[in-house]
């Protein structure tokens, strides 16, 4: 869908972003980790910088109905997401997503995340989720599907690394969302001066939450 069609479609619609249930709508997220558990330096894995604790981050519930909207008005096949956490986010797209046989697969590296995800999407029943455990910088090098939709919540300083090595993945007029667009921009500078300069993208930011870029990719 092109960003200029959902404007006027997020104009209409703003009443509708209200709390819907999804499975397990009260994950927990209250559990922390010591950083020292952590297995790769150049990640952050959720934690705060020069904090040693790594917290369980979700997305609040209305960035959750507003990614439930968007893939029911855009019916990708081919989602992907890049941190997984312990499923929350994922789930509401995975419900949306299985009413017309799309799938979403999700990559997470920190491991306690990765056993709480799966216990979640166990729970859920959702058949169209697959979790790949490990590095994203190396997966998206090789990743062999084609993207519909990318949905970007992760280490925030690697947001472009994970974009370009996804970019041939990309669909004509795909979906590119990524949290934490306003309050942590300073971490993610590059990315976002990339998006809004590139001739490849037509993008916005929407002041919901912590703030979201929305972008279409389209190819030369």
């Amino acid at each position: 869908m092109e960003i200029n069609s959902l404007r006027e479609s997020l104009k209409k619609s703003e009443k509708e972003y209200i709390w819907e249930d999804v499975p397990l709508a009260h994950i927990e997220s209250e559990r922390e980790y010591i950083w020292k558990d952590a297995p790769l330096e150049r990640h952050n894995y959720g934690r705060i910088v020069e904090r040693k604790k790594i917290r369980l981050w979700q997305i609040p519930p209305t960035t959750g109905a507003f990614l439930k909207w968007l893939i029911q008005l855009s019916k990708p096949k081919y989602v992907l997401e890049i941190g997984t956490g312990i499923g929350y986010s994922t789930l509401w797209m995975a419900e949306p997503l299985s009413h017309f046989d799309g799938t979403i697969n999700t990559i997470e590296i920190f491991s306690p995340k990765i056993e709480l995800a799966r216990e979640n999407f166990a729970k859920s029943k959702l058949k169209n989720i697959e979790l790949l455990q490990g590095d994203a910088m190396i997966i998206t090098q090789n990743y062999p599907k084609p993207v519909n939709l990318l949905f970007l919540d992760a280490d925030k300083e690697n947001y472009l690394c994970y974009l370009k090595n996804l970019e041939h993945n990309f669909t004509d007029g795909a979906i590119i969302v990524a949290d934490n667009a306003v309050d942590c921009d300073y971490m993610m500078d590059d990315f976002l001066d990339y998006v809004e300069n590139s001739k490849n993208y037509q993008s916005v930011i929407l002041n919901l939450d912590k703030g979201l870029l929305l972008a279409n990719y389209y190819h030369e």
